[in-house]
């Protein structure tokens, strides 16, 4: 009986030193060794994607190896951009809206343990939504414009995955270059007959048609998502 309790006592504490060995060998890890073990990445993002324009996205991704995972984008947002033009004595703003969205294929790169450079191509579209009311005479013009790029995006940031999968982290910069863009419009008005509502209509245009010609930025944008 004696020897049976030693013989089960010694089971029991051998079992419990191969648990501590594995939680010891688990809590060693790094988030390296969490990419080399664990390849299928599925994340969501939040943050200024397109400055100045906010926004929530995805990505899945697959590690190629510790250092490299490769995956697809998407991100889009709304802002409200009736600040950027001025109104007339009469003209009164309804909406002037930009929203963005970027579609891209991407590389992260990582150096050392969770630093990463991440270089993607793909497109950006950035679309304005306006509405403008001439208050004398009750003239009304809506109108969409359509600004869409072809461009290449660079980044940098942090990622740290956990024990449980659980990676948290933050693209602190990026920007987005355009390739080429293309500008589309579509205005309709019940009448124009006032040339400061002419004017603002056409600053409006200006200002999207700008957005898709030049570098946006992307700052601070929150990283949350599984490795599996």
């Amino acid at each position: 009986m004696l020897k049976e309790s030693i013989a089960i006592a010694s089971m029991l504490m051998s079992s419990v030193a191969v648990s501590q060995a594995d939680d010891e060998a688990n809590r060693s890890k790094t988030s390296a060794d969490w990419r080399s073990e664990k390849p299928f990445t599925v994340g969501a993002e939040l943050g200024w994607f397109v400055f100045p324009i906010s926004g929530a996205g995805a990505r899945i991704g697959y590690n190629l190896n510790p250092n490299l995972n490769v995956g697809f984008r998407f991100a889009a947002g709304e802002w409200d951009a009736s600040p950027l033009v001025s109104e007339g004595i009469y003209t009164t703003i309804d909406t002037f809206t930009l929203d963005a969205s970027i579609v891209e294929v991407d590389a992260k790169w990582f150096v050392g343990n969770s630093f990463y450079w991440r270089v993607g191509l793909g497109q950006r579209q950035i679309n304005s939504d306006i509405s403008v009311t001439d208050q004398y005479d009750g003239t009304n013009i809506t109108a969409t414009l359509e600004s869409t790029s072809s461009a290449v995006s660079i980044g940098l940031g942090n990622i740290w995955t956990l024990d449980s999968g659980l990676y948290l982290g933050g693209e602190w910069i990026a920007a987005s270059i355009p390739l080429g863009s293309s500008f589309s419009s579509s205005v309709t008005s019940n009448a124009i007959t006032d040339e400061d509502l002419r004017d603002l209509v056409e600053d409006m245009e200006e200002v999207s048609e700008d957005f898709g010609t030049v570098t946006t930025f992307g700052l601070a944008t929150f990283l949350i998502g599984y490795q599996f």
